[in-house]
């Protein structure tokens, strides 16, 4: 990746747009791009509650950016870029960036969209935030549904196994979770009874193949059944279409969910049978 220099970020290209009622697109050798939706943009004025309307134009750039380490042995930053447009410009609807990786990359036997995520840098919280993406294995481009302006990079994810479910990615190694261990559902269970009702992507849905660890199974019914009633109850919740939530299953550590980047990780450990018995 390319770094930056003393005096500033080196700038890879720059174009002038103006108001239009098309998209425009800006691009650097087939590395990076970027697309501006008609009225995409706003300007933010001293004591005004919203941004303007996009009358003047604005010069959006493209520019070689740091590649700050992640705080993660098992996420790298494979290719990052600062897409900028002036300080008193706001993105009133997202913008798309595409980003080229290497194919090479990919560890073998991977697909590119398992081993791949897109990021955002937030210089006020020093640390890289998930952003909603999609990836074109067969363009080479990972595309980045961007709502602000920002330093975007590709991330490559070390771990061995991914199983997706509709609205989730949950990475693990299948070798460092013991065959023997699975997800406490007692809890749950008496939380679907003492409601009343079955969810209707519970145990009906379609189950993993049988070479899934029953532990990853039990998870993923139950990140699936949260979303549903979160999203039966009025929240406004990703769009699987651009981006599905991010689970590391680790084997120690503690459980949670990162408020800055919105990364679930699940911790399993070898539990007592005695303890989890119905």
């Amino acid at each position: 990746w390319l770094l930056l220099r003393n005096r500033g970020p080196a700038v890879l290209a720059s174009q002038e747009m103006s108001p239009s009622d098309k998209p425009q697109r800006i691009e650097y050798q087939d590395r990076v791009a970027v697309t501006v939706p008609p009225d995409a943009f706003g300007p933010w004025r001293k004591g005004e509650t919203r941004p303007g309307r996009w009358r003047e134009p604005v010069t959006v750039s493209i520019a070689a950016a740091e590649a700050p380490p992640t705080g993660s042995e098992k996420l790298k930053v494979l290719a990052a870029y600062d897409i900028s447009a002036g300080p008193d410009v706001l993105v009133k609807k997202p913008l798309e960036i595409e980003l080229a990786y290497d194919p090479k990359a990919i560890p073998a036997g991977r697909k590119p969209e398992q081993a791949l995520l897109a990021a955002s840098w937030n210089p006020a919280m020093q640390s890289w935030v998930a952003a909603p993406c999609q990836v074109d294995a067969r363009r080479g481009k990972v595309v980045i549904q961007a709502r602000h302006l920002s330093v975007y990079a590709i991330l490559l994810q070390y771990w061995n196994n991914v199983a997706w479910t509709d609205h989730f990615a949950i990475c693990y190694d299948e070798d460092a979770i013991s065959k023997d261990i699975y997800a406490n559902t007692r809890t749950w269970e008496k939380k679907r009874w003492g409601e009343a009702g079955r969810d209707p992507l519970g145990d009906d849905r379609k189950p993993f193949t049988p070479d899934v660890p029953i532990f990853i199974d039990d998870i993923a019914r139950m990140l699936e059944y949260a979303y549903r009633k979160y999203e039966l109850a009025g929240f406004k919740m990703p769009w699987p279409k651009w981006t599905r939530l991010t689970v590391f299953v680790e084997t120690s550590g503690e459980s949670q969910r990162s408020k800055l980047t919105g990364i679930i990780t699940i911790t399993c450990i070898r539990p007592n049978p005695a303890d989890y018995r119905l």
